[in-house]
């Protein structure tokens, strides 16, 4: 399962940036009571954000194993951090129980600058499930990342590599504008759907993104090993320390 995690990381710091772009190109504000769009979220000290985690593990051959209710952590740390260029951090992290005798740690830290206008470019990744490992830096960063026209239509590409995870490439599109309602409110979302593959090895991907939030409000991820094993993971906002506007 460790590959599946690694690569799930480093799309999620992909859709980090991608949430940072979905404001800049309009969009509806929802129906109802939703938390419209709005614009992009500038990261400040003291940003969290708490996942509800749940999900089905089927381990080729064997019975489908439930995970969870677990609960993911995304922290922003504006310390600096020196690479290419000076960098500040998100920081996931999240204990996963797998059956009753198992539990998968998740830990990763994410490079990043953002420009005045909210666009995020990552730098970079630590490359193993330890977020005090060296960060690796991307290259090139995942940055330039363009959604033109929404909520018409999107697209992002992903192609980088990192010294020790080798050539992290993806790709992915717009789906639709749809309202997401979680245990925080209802948000107006712009829905992406897409793949990364790392090393031969894709996961597919689907995030509800909202820019007033600053990260995702519900993220899908699904991987087939090759041994035939397949993992279904889902992501929903349980609560933010994000002042958004209603």
């Amino acid at each position: 399962m460790k590959t599946g995690w690694w690569l799930t990381l480093a799309l999620v710091g992909a859709v980090l940036a991608l949430v940072m772009l979905c404001g800049c190109g309009g969009g509806t504000n929802g129906g109802g009571n939703a938390v419209p769009l709005g614009a992009n979220h500038l990261y400040a000290a003291g940003d969290q954000w708490v996942y509800r985690v749940t999900g089905t593990y089927v381990p080729a051959g064997l019975p489908a194993i439930a995970f969870g209710p677990a609960v993911a952590t995304l922290d922003y740390d504006d310390t600096i951090l020196p690479l290419a260029v000076n960098t500040h951090q998100f920081k996931l992290s999240a204990d996963f129980p797998v059956g009753s005798h198992h539990t998968e740690e998740f830990r990763q830290a994410i490079a990043f600058t953002q420009d005045g206008n909210g666009v995020v470019t990552i730098h970079g990744l630590t490359p193993h499930l330890d977020p005090s490992m060296p960060v690796e830096a991307l290259t090139p960063p995942v940055g330039g990342l363009s959604l033109s026209g929404i909520p018409t239509t999107g697209h992002y590409a992903v192609n980088s590599t990192m010294p020790t995870l080798g050539n992290l490439t993806g790709s992915g599109d717009f789906v639709a504008n749809e309202d997401v309602s979680t245990a925080v409110g209802t948000f107006a979302t712009s829905r992406l759907a897409g793949s990364g593959t790392l090393d031969a090895f894709t996961v597919n991907i689907t995030a509800w993104l909202n820019p007033q939030v600053g990260a995702f409000v519900k993220l899908r991820v699904q991987w087939t090993e090759g041994d035939g094993s397949t993992m279904d993971m889902t992501f929903q906002l349980t609560s933010t320390t994000v002042a958004y506007v209603p």
